[in-house]
């Protein structure tokens, strides 16, 4: 199961926007708070509880990361995301 959400929240919705927390900005800009979101992933047995992971990543990376990781093969062409090992 993967979770993660878009770049921060819309800041142009004022009140209505959601928070980025202590992070700066929101969606559209390039501060922490637009393009810093959560992603959280759990496969028992194969990802530890609790771990915590600090390696940045992109949603891109999602797709052969997956792949790698249940042996399925990667388009022939080039695509931009970057398989994920050290996490």
């Amino acid at each position: 199961m993967l979770f993660t959400s878009d770049n921060g929240p819309w800041l142009i919705f004022g009140n209505h926007a959601g928070s980025a927390g202590p992070l700066r900005e929101g969606k559209g800009t390039c501060y922490e708070g637009g393009v810093h979101e959560p992603f959280m992933a759990r496969w028992p047995g194969k990802i530890p509880a609790g771990k915590v992971c600090t390696e940045p990543c992109m949603t891109i990376d999602v797709f052969p990361t997956v792949a790698r990781l249940t042996g399925a093969k990667l388009p022939e062409k080039k695509i931009d995301g970057k398989t994920s090992g050290r996490c």
